[in-house]
C-alpha cells in the first residue's frame, strides 16, 4: 500500500461511505458499505503500525490549503447561522470573533506556509489512528442494529418533533432517510477525526477541530426533541469557546514568529517556551482548547448533555473521537511546556477534574451519565499525567488513552443494549439483569472490572500515574481521593445489575441478543482482556514508541521475570539513579494478578453451591402474604420504562406482605446517592473552582 492509498482509506473512504449511506436507502447495501469500510480501516491500521518507525513521516498537499480555508469559513458561517436561528447571542459573538480572527490572520498577517507539512504521521498518531479506526468502526457496525431498534422503540418523529402515524411504506421510506442522515455524520466523524490526528499544519488542525465540533452538534441533536436540540446547542457553544481559544493561539504564533512555527511538530520541538511569553500564552490557549473538547471542568456539561443522543453517538464520542481529540492535543504539546510552571498548572486542572467528576458520579443514577462522569474523570487523569510531564507520566497517559477507549466503548454499547431491553437508563431499574441478560452482563462485568480493578490495563495506567504524581503532593491527594470514589460508584453500579430477588431465575426467561450485538461486544470484551494480558506488548509496541522521541524510556520488562505465561512490566523514573542503576518505581505482575482474579471467581464455585433463598419480608406488623402467581400478577415482573424510580406496586417481587391499610406491598432495593450533599450547589462550587484554576493556568503563562 502506498501512502496516498493509505490517506484515501483513512480520511477519504469514510467521507465517501458517509455520502453513499446518505443517498442509498437500502439497509442491506448500507450494511455492506459500513462493514467493508471497517475491514479496510482495520487493514490500513495494521499496515500503518508496521510501516511507521521512529522517524515521523511528513506529507505536503499545498493545493488543499485553499479548500481547507473555505471549509473553515463554511463551518463558521454555519455556526453563525445557528446562533442567529436559535437566538444565542454568546454563540454569535464567539462565532463572529473566530471568523474575524481567521480572516485577519489569513489576509492581514499573511503567514508563509510554504515550508509547513500538511500532515505528519508519527508513533503517537499511529496509536490514535488504531483507536479511532478499530474501535470506531466496531461502533459503526454496532450502530447498524442499534438504529433499527432505536426507530422501532422511539417511533418516527416528524420535522415538528411530534409523533404522527405513517403508512408502512411511508414509515420505511422516512426511516431510511432519517437514519441515513444519522449515518452520514456518524461515519464522516471517523474520517474527520483521522484528519485531525494527522494534521500538522495548524490551519488544517483548526479545520478538523471545528469539523468534529460540527459533527457532534448534529449527532447530539439527532432526535430533534427540545432537550436534544438544547443540549446540542450547549455542546456547540462550549466547544466553540475552544475554537476561539485555538484562533487566539494561532494569532499569537503568527504575530510573534514566522510561518514555520505553524507546524505542530515545530511548536513541540521549538524550545521557545524558555524565552518567549507569547509562546507560552499560545500554548496555554491551545491547552484550553483541549480542555473544552476533553470536557474538563468547567466544560463538562456538554458531554453530560450529549447523553440524550443515541447510544452509538455516546460510545463514539467517549471512546475514540471528540473527547480523545482534546487529550490528544494536550499530550501532543506536552514536550513544548515541559519544565515550566504551566505544566504544573495543567496537572492541577486535570487532577481536580478527576476528583470532582468521580465525586459527582456517586450522586447519579442514570447509567449513561455515570459513564459520562467516569469519562470526564479519566480524561482528567490523562490531563494530569500530561502536566506531570515525566517519562513515566506521559507513557501512562498513552496507556490510559488506549484502555479507556476500548473499555468505555464496551460499556456504552452494553448500556445501549440494556436500555432497549428494559426501556430505562436508570440504574435502579437494572436489578435482575444478571438473570434476564446473562450474556450482556458478562461483558458489562468485564467492562466495569476493566475500568478500575487489577489486573486490567486501566489499573496499570492509573498505577503508573500515581507513581509519577508522587512529586506533586496536592495532585496525588486528588488522585487518591478520586480513585476511592471511582471504586465506590463502580461497585454500586455493577452490584445493582448483578443483584436479583429470590426466585427471579424461576420466572424470568433470558432475553435473546442480536448477533450484531454479541459480535461487537464480544470483540471489545476480548480486546479488554487480551490487551491487559499482553500489557508488555502494549507498552513496547504502542506506549514507548509514541513518546520516545521526546522522553526517555520509563517502562520496561523485568529481566528474568518475563515468564512464558505471564506478562511483566516495571516502570521507573530515569531521573532517579542510585550508583549505576536506575531506581525502579513500580512492578505490575499482570499474569499473576489475572490468575488471582480467576481463582477468586472460580474456586468458590467448586466448594459452594448457591441456595435459593426465600426471604420473609415484614413491614411493621405486616402479615406475610402468599406469593402471587396469577397471570395478572406476573405482568408486574416487567421493569417499567423511563428513568423514574419504580413506584409502589411496580416491579413484582416474591413474598408480598400486608402494608398500610392492609394493601399488598412488595419489598424493593434502593441505592444511596448522597444528594443532600452532592447537590447542584456543590456542582456550581466545583465549576467556580475550575474556572479559577483555568484563569490561573493562563495567568501562569503570562509570568
Amino acid at each position: 500500500m502506498s501512502w496516498n492509498g493509505f490517506f484515501l482509506i483513512a480520511i477519504v473512504l469514510p467521507l465517501v461511505v458517509a455520502g453513499l449511506v446518505y443517498v442509498v436507502r437500502s439497509v442491506q447495501i448500507r450494511k455492506i458499505l459500513i462493514i467493508s469500510m471497517a475491514v479496510a480501516l482495520w487493514a490500513a491500521g495494521l499496515w500503518l503500525h508496521f510501516s511507521v518507525g521512529a522517524e515521523p513521516q511528513s506529507f505536503s498537499f499545498p493545493w488543499m490549503n485553499l479548500p481547507i480555508l473555505l471549509g473553515d469559513l463554511m463551518i463558521l458561517a454555519y455556526i453563525t447561522y445557528v446562533a442567529i436561528e436559535r437566538r444565542h447571542p454568546y454563540l454569535l459573538i464567539i462565532g463572529a470573533l473566530q471568523l474575524a480572527g481567521l480572516l485577519y490572520i489569513e489576509f492581514a498577517l499573511r503567514p508563509d506556509m510554504t515550508q509547513v507539512s500538511s500532515l505528519v504521521i508519527d508513533r503517537l498518531a499511529v496509536v490514535m489512528f488504531l483507536l479511532v479506526s478499530l474501535v470506531g468502526s466496531i461502533i459503526c457496525i454496532y450502530a447498524l442494529r442499534y438504529m433499527d431498534e432505536h426507530s422501532l422503540h422511539n417511533g418516527l418523529r416528524s420535522e415538528t418533533s411530534h409523533f404522527q402515524p405513517l403508512s408502512p411504506e411511508a414509515s420505511a421510506q422516512h426511516d431510511q432517510g432519517h437514519t441515513g442522515r444519522f449515518f452520514f455524520w456518524f461515519v464522516a466523524f471517523i474520517g474527520i477525526m483521522n484528519g485531525l490526528i494527522f494534521a500538522n499544519n495548524i490551519f488544517w488542525l483548526y479545520f478538523f477541530w471545528e469539523a468534529t465540533t460540527l459533527c457532534s452538534f448534529l449527532l447530539i441533536g439527532y432526535e430533534k426533541t427540545e432537550e436534544s436540540q438544547s443540549n446540542a446547542l450547549l455542546a456547540l457553544f462550549l466547544n466553540s469557546i475552544g475554537g476561539l481559544a485555538m484562533v487566539v493561539a494561532i494569532f499569537l504564533l503568527v504575530n510573534s514568529f514566522d510561518g514555520d512555527i505553524l507546524s505542530l511538530l515545530a511548536v513541540v520541538d521549538s524550545g521557545l517556551e524558555i524565552i518567549s511569553t507569547p509562546f507560552q500564552v499560545a500554548l496555554a490557549f491551545l491547552v484550553a482548547a483541549g480542555f473544552t473538547k476533553a470536557a474538563q471542568l468547567p466544560f463538562q456539561n456538554w458531554l453530560l448533555g450529549a447523553m440524550v443522543a443515541p447510544t452509538p453517538v455516546s460510545a463514539l464520542l467517549h471512546s475514540s473521537t471528540m473527547v480523545k481529540a482534546g487529550v490528544y492535543l494536550i499530550l501532543r504539546l506536552a514536550p513544548a511546556y515541559h519544565g515550566v510552571l504551566l505544566s504544573s498548572a495543567i496537572t492541577l486542572v486535570g487532577g481536580f477534574t478527576f476528583f470532582a467528576a468521580s465525586l459527582l458520579a456517586v450522586a447519579d443514577d442514570n447509567a449513561k451519565r455515570i459513564l459520562a462522569y467516569s469519562t470526564v474523570a479519566n480524561l482528567g487523569l490523562i490531563v494530569a499525567c500530561c502536566g506531570v510531564n515525566t517519562p513515566l507520566a506521559v507513557s501512562a497517559a498513552v496507556i490510559l488513552i488506549v484502555f479507556h477507549g476500548v473499555t468505555k466503548a464496551l460499556l456504552f454499547m452494553g448500556v445501549g443494549v440494556i436500555e432497549h431491553a428494559i426501556g430505562s437508563r436508570n440504574v435502579e431499574n437494572m436489578e435482575g439483569l444478571v438473570v434476564r441478560m446473562p450474556a450482556v452482563m458478562v461483558v458489562m462485568t468485564i467492562g466495569v472490572f476493566g475500568m478500575f480493578l487489577p489486573p486490567f490495563g486501566m489499573l496499570f495506567g492509573k498505577w503508573a500515574a500515581l507513581e509519577a504524581s508522587i512529586r506533586e503532593p496536592l495532585v496525588i491527594g486528588l488522585l487518591v481521593a478520586g480513585s476511592t470514589l471511582t471504586a465506590m460508584f463502580w461497585t454500586k453500579y455493577l452490584g445493582r445489575m448483578l443483584s436479583s430477588l429470590p426466585g427471579a431465575e424461576d420466572r424470568v426467561i433470558p432475553a435473546p441478543i442480536s448477533g450484531y450485538y454479541m459480535a461487537t461486544l464480544g470483540i471489545l470484551a476480548v480486546g479488554v482482556v487480551g490487551l491487559s494480558l499482553g500489557m508488555t506488548g502494549v507498552v513496547q509496541a504502542l506506549a514507548i514508541p509514541a513518546v520516545e522521541n521526546w522522553y526517555a524510556v520509563a517502562i520496561q520488562e523485568v529481566s528474568g521475570l518475563n515468564l512464558a505465561v505471564f506478562s511483566w512490566a516495571s516502570y521507573f523514573n530515569p531521573e532517579i539513579v542510585l550508583g549505576n542503576f536506575v531506581v525502579p518505581e513500580g512492578l505490575f505482575p499482570v499474569g499473576l494478578l489475572f490468575l488471582g482474579l480467576v481463582l477468586t471467581v472460580t474456586i468458590p464455585l467448586f466448594f459452594f453451591s448457591p441456595e435459593k433463598e426465600r426471604v420473609s419480608r415484614v413491614y411493621l406488623a405486616g402479615e406475610n402474604l402468599e406469593d402471587a402467581d396469577s397471570e395478572e400478577d406476573l405482568t408486574s415482573d416487567m421493569i417499567p420504562a423511563g428513568d423514574a424510580p419504580r413506584e409502589k406496586g411496580e416491579g413484582k417481587m416474591e413474598g408480598s406482605f400486608a402494608g398500610p391499610l392492609e394493601a399488598p406491598a412488595e419489598a424493593s432495593l434502593g441505592g444511596y446517592y448522597f444528594r443532600n450533599v452532592l447537590s447542584e450547589k456543590l456542582v456550581r462550587g466545583l465549576n467556580g473552582a475550575a474556572i479559577l484554576l483555568l484563569l490561573w493556568m493562563i495567568g501562569v503563562a503570562l509570568v
